[in-house]
């Protein structure tokens, strides 16, 4: 009743694209000119932080965190459809920008699918809605691979941890700065470390078990001039809260996939310290 659109389709997700996994599966959905509208114009999430225009959605079936998750497995009353939004609620709360999400009831050629998780997807529009600047200078890697723009940023930042990160000066100089903190033109921004230590906070406060080698987003402008860093979208944290693993599980010492860098940065003392203030801020007193 609210409106009717024309768009593309495609499938959506990985593993449980297998009817051996889960016989409810993900779509997106894509507003080009090729199919109907270039964008959809309509306030999907009637939240007044989210944008009101679209190139593309996802449909999130659930996979882990749904009635029909893991056929062949066990403990299906636990599912509980929330837990990935919740994540992405919870950082977004923190100041972090994750993707808006809401429910609703799908039906394909007049079938009902069942309840599913409607969210955007952090992408190149993503990052031109909510950040700025020219959709296409945005890059977007995910899982360690480049899906829009290049990857270059992200190994160069990766390098630079690599090599050593320990003192101020060359923390300082992954940030775009100077040792005693003014922005250095020389230098690309490659991290925003503020976004970072949230988006690592919650990912490791849910105990999320399918994380930080798999289901990871950065994103990053890609003109040095203008560029804040890397940002981190939460996306797919619906193996935490006790639906892999418990809720006890210790996820603090994982360093590999997108915790590359985090494991470097423990070296260093004011990263530390920095990571400190951010847990006594969102774990303390009411945060």
């Amino acid at each position: 009743s609210a409106f009717s659109v024309n768009c593309g389709l495609r499938m959506q997700g990985g593993a449980f694209r297998s009817m051996s996994l889960s016989r409810k599966h993900s779509f997106r959905v894509l507003f080009a000119s090729e199919y109907g509208p270039s964008k959809l114009n309509y306030d999907v999430f009637d939240d007044p932080t989210a944008v009101t225009k679209f190139d593309t959605l996802v449909f999130r079936a659930g996979a882990n965190d749904a009635w029909s998750a893991w056929i062949a497995g066990t403990g299906l009353a636990a599912r509980q459809y929330i837990v990935d939004g919740f994540a992405k609620r919870t950082h977004r709360a923190m100041g972090g920008a994750s993707s808006h999400q809401t429910y609703v009831h799908l039906y394909v050629d007049g079938l009902y699918w069942g309840i599913y998780d409607v969210t955007e997807k952090p992408d190149q529009s993503f990052g031109e809605a909510y950040f700025g600047g020219s959709k296409t200078n945005w890059d977007v890697v995910v899982n360690n691979e480049a899906i829009e723009g290049d990857r270059n940023t992200w190994d160069a930042l990766v390098a630079k941890c690599n090599a050593g990160v320990s003192n101020i000066t060359q923390y300082q100089e992954i940030q775009g700065k100077n040792s005693d903190g003014t922005r250095n033109p020389a230098y690309p921004d490659y991290i925003d470390i503020d976004n970072y230590i949230d988006y690592l906070l919650v990912r490791m406060w849910i105990a999320d078990n399918d994380w930080p080698n798999n289901n990871w987003h950065a994103i990053r402008y890609r003109d040095n001039a203008t560029s804040t860093g890397f940002k981190f979208p939460v996306w797919d944290a619906e193996a935490g809260l006790n639906i892999w693993g418990t809720l006890t599980t210790d996820r603090t010492a994982q360093t590999n996939g997108v915790a590359q860098p985090y494991g470097k940065l423990l070296t260093n003392e004011e990263f530390r310290i920095q990571f400190a203030d951010h847990i006594y801020r969102h774990m303390f007193n009411g945060g």
